[in-house]
């Protein structure tokens, strides 16, 4: 789940250049530039997107970050394959807790349609083995509940920076994290040695199901901005993916920048 970032027109996708802006100082009660470090250290979400043209209202969200304050992360996984994605036209008019409700929503959707898939699978493996072998008890979708609930909760997060060929300054910087989530597999099992060498036999099958750690992350390259209706997206890009917040007002001039190789707390190359 690597992210990146990039984006023209309408949307104003701002550049490195756009560091220049700083010069006049930020809106009035905000600061000018606020580094990765200090912004992920601060209460909010954060919308992991991905745009291969210019960044708007169907502009697809891959991920939901929820920071708590304290150096710590959830992230809500929101994109699934088989159903219409979370766009930032979709969070219009939401608060954060109706943002979050939201996604929440969509994970135990997507939960309950892998519950069904693993329960079709227990059926096919025990058609297969009472017509191969007649006599094998079936099998059940072992911790099947897994699918019932969220396993989402806070981590902590890590900074990793990459400096250009001088080493002092920054020119990448990605955020790391973790969740879980259940996955079901089947796996084959000989009934003995000799059956394993029987021409043509088949292995009987069981099944299992886990909860799976995924760890995304997102690499930031330069700082960017988009609106959307009445709000104004900030944060970082890198080619066609984006890391955005919602600013405090339309008119905000903070820019979001990458933390100083010798920032505390971070690795570096």
């Amino acid at each position: 789940m690597k992210k990146r970032f990039g984006a023209l027109g309408a949307f104003a996708l701002t550049v490195a250049t756009a560091l220049s802006l700083t010069a006049c100082g930020g809106h009035i009660g905000e600061p000018a530039e606020i580094t990765a470090s200090e912004a992920f250290n601060q209460k909010g979400l954060w919308f992991e997107v991905v745009d291969y043209d210019s960044v708007g209202k169907d502009s697809r969200i891959e991920s939901v970050w929820d920071f708590d304050g304290n150096g710590n992360v959830t992230v809500i996984p929101v994109y699934y394959y088989r159903d219409d994605s979370l766009t930032l036209g979709d969070l219009k008019d939401l608060s954060d807790e109706e943002i979050l409700e939201k996604a929440k929503q969509i994970v135990l959707k997507e939960q309950q349609a892998e519950k069904e898939d693993y329960q079709k699978l227990v059926t096919e493996i025990n058609d297969f083995h009472a017509r191969q072998f007649g006599d094998v008890k079936p099998i059940t979708a072992k911790d099947i509940e897994l699918y019932d609930t969220l396993h989402l909760s806070p981590v902590k997060f890590d900074l990793h920076a990459v400096t250009n060929e001088s080493g002092n300054i920054t020119k990448l910087e990605t955020i790391t994290a973790s969740y879980v989530y259940p996955k079901h597999c089947q796996f084959g099992k000989w009934r003995s040695e000799a059956h394993m060498n029987t021409p043509g036999a088949s292995p009987e099958y069981d099944v299992k199901n886990t909860l799976e750690k995924c760890e995304p992350n997102f690499t930031m390259s330069a700082p960017a901005s988009a609106v959307v209706y009445d709000k104004k997206y900030v944060g970082y890009s890198d080619d066609s993916w984006y890391f955005l917040k919602a600013a405090k007002s339309m008119d905000s001039e903070t820019v979001y920048i990458l933390d100083p190789p010798d920032t505390k707390g971070i690795t570096v190359d």
